[in-house]
């Protein structure tokens, strides 16, 4: 399919080399012709039956080109509408010089590679040439001498024309198919050595699939040797680390049972100066309940006074507002003398100082009454406030007696637990020291599990090391296997 395309391709611009040289040749011709009507040695119609030769069959041909680049017809047409302008030129014009037109359109024809229509053309043109030469002879009127002479060039050089061209066309023809059959010998040598190659190709892809597979499989298994010593390593630093708490916690609890054996004999220690000062604390608890039961009976005694003097106050009290409404009274009598006193006038002035002078004591014994109600009033207050006070003492020394009876009592169970105390320490002395004992032979084991495993660490990594290197080198070696698979699959999809 590509040789055919290649062809088509080769046919078009064969066709399309062929019609631009024809259409310079012809726009060369016309436009020369057209500087004979300028020169007015030739006349509009003569060039008009010239176009109308030429453009008709161009644009036929363009129409063709167009429709198939390929078509065989056009390199025909071409030929027939030169012959066609090239026989109106040749039999009609006043100069020998014509037959030269042929020239240009011959060079064009050998791109076609075509003998046959090289031959044909040849010989047309050679027939046009002799029937130029013909006209010429037969209208000579004796005044050209060499006119012989320019006839038998004229008709040697169409000759000599045709003939190099068809030998040229022939020769290129010969030695196109020369190298035609030489690439078809070679392209049957390459197909051979293609058929070679592949099958080479084909025994090649399927050793290399075969170490391709292995390649991935030994990659799966570093990866999963390397996988497997990197969880080791891991684990192996967890359990470092487990070893390491382990320790420092074994330590701890060393030196807590140590801590523990001393606090131990503290508390011991303790316990036995606590029961002595229990049995201090009770003698003297015995005391307190005496002394208390005394304080019971003052507290009474007092509480007995305190009530004596409540009522005395309250008597007071009594006392003073019967002297206070009487100093009112005394005022109002003092204040009704003084008004009549000043009714009577001068008859009553001495009655007026009398009154101004009861007024002023009966003030001043007011005044004295009301110091006295408020002497009275606080000191009710503060009996009030003693008695209040001494009640609430009643009662805390109630509450005391009964605190105190109970603290005795707990006082003797406190005594008895301190006894239970000291036993119970006697057996966690025994206890803790077989714990300090386990605890070294535990600490002896970790050392010894922590030295182990700090060597399956090292062979652990030397191991996940040597893993890295090998997963590395099989990816390495799959890529260059992959690239190999690659190569192969685009010389199989080239071929």
């Amino acid at each position: 399919m590509a040789k055919e395309k290649k062809m088509l391709s080769e046919k078009q611009q064969i066709n399309k080399t062929l019609i631009i040289s024809w259409q310079i040749t012809i726009a060369i011709v016309l436009v020369a012709y057209i500087l004979e009507i300028v020169k007015q040695t030739k006349t509009v119609g003569y060039c008009a039956v010239m176009w109308a030769i030429t453009i008709p069959f161009m644009i036929w041909t363009l129409v063709i080109y167009k429709k198939n680049p390929e078509s065989k017809l056009i390199k025909y047409i071409a030929a027939i509408d030169y012959l066609a302008l090239y026989a109106y030129v040749l039999l009609t014009g006043d100069t020998v010089l014509v037959f030269v037109y042929i020239f240009p359109f011959f060079s064009a024809l050998i791109a076609s590679n075509d003998v046959k229509l090289m031959r044909n053309v040849g010989i047309a043109a050679i027939v046009l040439n002799i029937a130029s030469v013909v006209l010429r002879l037969i209208n000579n009127d004796g005044s050209n001498p060499g006119l012989l002479a320019e006839c038998e060039i004229q008709v040697a050089a169409a000759v000599l024309i045709t003939l190099f061209s068809c030998v040229s066309c022939s020769f290129i023809n010969r030695l196109n198919e020369n190298k035609v059959a030489a690439m078809e010998q070679a392209a049957k040598e390459q197909e051979l050595l293609n058929a070679r190659v592949m099958n080479l190709v084909g025994v090649v892809e399927e050793n290399i699939g075969i170490i391709n597979e292995s390649s991935k499989q030994m990659s799966a298994s570093a990866k999963t040797t390397a996988d497997a010593m990197n969880e080791i390593t891991q684990g192996s630093d967890r359990t470092n680390e487990a070893i390491d708490n382990q320790i420092v916690r074994t330590k701890d609890i060393q030196s807590l049972i140590s801590n523990q054996t001393e606090l131990s004999a503290n508390i011991k220690a303790l316990v036995t100066t606590a029961k002595d000062d229990v049995d201090k604390s009770m003698a003297n608890m015995n005391m307190l309940d005496d002394g208390a039961k005394k304080v019971k009976d003052n507290n009474d005694v007092v509480k007995k006074n305190m009530e004596e003097l409540n009522e005395k106050t309250e008597e007071m009290q009594n006392i003073i507002s019967i002297i206070a409404n009487i100093t009112s009274q005394t005022n109002m009598l003092a204040l009704n003398a003084s008004i009549e006193a000043a009714r009577a006038g001068e008859a009553g002035r001495g009655f007026s100082v009398v009154a101004s002078q009861i007024t002023e004591l009966a003030n001043q014994t007011k005044a004295a009454t009301e110091n006295i109600s408020e002497i009275v009033q606080a000191l009710g207050e503060q009996a009030n406030v003693a008695y209040n006070a001494v009640n609430s003492m009643v009662e805390i020394n109630d509450n005391q007696n009964e605190i105190i009876s109970d603290t005795n009592a707990k006082f003797k169970s406190i005594f008895a637990d301190m006894n239970n105390i000291v036993a119970d320490v006697d057996k966690q002395d025994a206890q803790i020291k077989d714990i300090n004992d386990a605890s070294g032979v535990i600490l002896d084991s970790t050392n010894s599990i922590a030295e182990i495993n700090s060597k399956l660490k090292e062979y652990a990594e030397e191991t996940d090391g040597l893993a890295q290197t090998n997963l590395t080198n099989t990816l390495e070696m799959s890529g260059l296997i992959d690239a190999v698979m690659t190569e192969i699959e685009n010389f199989r999809s080239g071929e």
